[in-house]
């Protein structure tokens, strides 16, 4: 195992792009099923100017001042791109695809799916001086009507709506979002521009909940099967991350993992103070940073190279009863199995035609998420928990949702059988001080003997008051 502190990899950033995926090891033979464009390297000459759908986004909305910066300033990794006319790159950034033509239902579905999500969490907080609003001191005070502006930047829509006393659950079209008092998490799939976004969410949060400090920022995604099908910024990390750096002046960014494998992209920043009045300038570094709840876990798992007899659920017509909506989705959901990680929560499932599935779960303060693409050429399959874990040496059989690490991972993956896939664990860096009932061994990935799969990667960085625990197995 390395245990290391993270440095900043900004070198590494530049040469790492994604078009460097291979298609071989995802675990699928998309490339002979998918008539994809070829890929190039980052040095070479690529063609962005095919013309693409456009959004319905009115630049004199005032949802179009979520670009951080005029387009002509925007910074290309690509030098073929950044030579381009000023009115070529703005056609860019408006050309993304249509609601719907992100997903598996829709009319323009190719077989070719990008399954790995983006992900944004985050955290806000106030200053001392800086009082909650009387009637909206909750990020879950945002009228819903805001919310679906926001996400149409993103291009999804909100498929169902769950809730209890501590969050807010949406299912959307394109993956999950869920929104807690002081903590927002986005989650977006398919070729959606979920960074896009970002400006006009730390607007509201500032502007409805008087939130002016963004206390925690985190946006992550595994490596594209498709990159040369991502919008502007989402067709290279350099990009994104360029993207990022235009709001938060300090933002550090990772790519974590193998390059000739399977990685792991991760961009955190901390203690930013939102200005008061405009989001149009860099965000100043906040001297309070705050301090996190000492129980916070986040468990995600990325599976590549699905099961395909497993996966025949994940059609429509699969038994009866199952076709595309939420009746559906409850009947995949109970047959695959999927309720009996967390059998107590109450969960929103939905079945997409011709095939996908997604769910949302939630129990108190606890979610998890699943997105299954399940075709063959790009199947993929994603889960992402709170739940708290339990030590190895406490762990509850009265209590049916009690997992430890290693058998959360263990139940998972035995639901969809992936020839390889990808845990990441973030806990705060306190837990271990705090709470003598774990030790660092339970944030260590074991499965059984018996398993199939090996692990190809095993590592452990320190991110400011974070610890993050990153797994790569394979199947032998």
């Amino acid at each position: 195992m390395t245990l290391a502190t993270v440095v900043d990899l900004s070198s590494d950033m530049q040469i790492a792009d994604d078009a460097l995926q291979s298609k071989v090891i995802i675990g699928s033979n998309h490339e002979k099923s998918c008539p994809v464009l070829s890929l190039k390297s980052s040095t070479s000459n690529q063609d962005f100017t095919s013309p693409l759908p456009k959004t319905n986004l009115d630049p004199d909305s005032p949802l179009s001042s979520a670009l951080p910066f005029p387009s002509s300033n925007l910074v290309f990794p690509n030098s073929t791109l950044a030579s381009q006319s000023s009115a070529s790159i703005s056609t860019l950034l408006n050309a993304t695809t249509p609601f719907g033509a992100n997903s598996t239902y829709s009319d323009g579905y190719t077989g070719c799916f990008e399954g790995p999500e983006k992900l944004l969490e985050i955290w806000f907080s106030r200053s001392p001086n800086r009082s909650p609003p009387p009637t909206s001191p909750s990020l879950r005070s945002i009228p819903r009507s805001l919310l679906e502006q926001v996400l149409s930047l993103v291009h999804c829509t909100i498929l169902d709506y769950s809730s209890n006393s501590h969050f807010d659950s949406y299912l959307l079209s394109e993956s999950s979002m869920f929104v807690f008092t002081d903590k927002l998490i986005l989650k977006t799939c398919g070729t959606t521009t979920l960074l896009l976004a970002l400006k006009q969410i730390l607007n509201l949060a500032s502007s409805i909940c008087n939130f002016n400090i963004v206390s925690k920022l985190f946006y992550s995604r595994k490596s594209f099967m498709f990159p040369d099908k991502q919008p502007v910024p989402h067709n290279s990390w350099a990009g994104e991350v360029d993207y990022l750096d235009t709001i938060f002046s300090s933002g550090k960014s990772y790519i974590i993992g193998d390059l000739k494998s399977d990685y792991w992209h991760l961009y955190v920043a901390s203690n930013f103070s939102l200005k008061p009045s405009t989001l149009d300038q860099k965000n100043i570094v906040c001297s309070n940073p705050p301090v996190f709840e000492d129980s916070d876990i986040t468990v995600e798992i990325l599976m590549t190279g699905l099961d395909q007899n497993k996966m025949k659920l994940m059609y429509c017509g699969c038994v009866d009863g199952a076709e595309e909506g939420l009746e559906g989705g409850k009947i995949v959901q109970d047959i695959s199995g999927l309720s009996d990680i967390y059998p107590t929560a109450s969960a929103s499932s939905y079945l997409f035609s011709p095939c996908g599935f997604s769910s949302n779960g939630m129990l108190e303060n606890s979610y998890f998420t699943v997105h299954i693409t399940p075709e063959e050429s790009c199947s993929y399959a994603s889960f992402e928990t709170n739940f708290p874990l339990s030590p190895s040496s406490q762990t509850s059989k009265s209590d049916p949702n009690s997992h430890t690490l290693s058998s959360l991972v263990h139940n998972v993956v035995s639901l969809y059988n992936p020839k390889q896939f990808t845990v990441t664990v973030f806990y705060t860096s306190n837990l271990l001080s705090h709470n003598s009932t774990f030790s660092f061994k339970d944030f260590v990935v074991s499965l059984p003997g018996s398993s199939p799969y090996f692990a190809s990667d095993k590592i452990f960085y320190e991110i400011d008051d974070y610890h993050l625990r990153y797994f790569h197995f394979i199947k032998s």
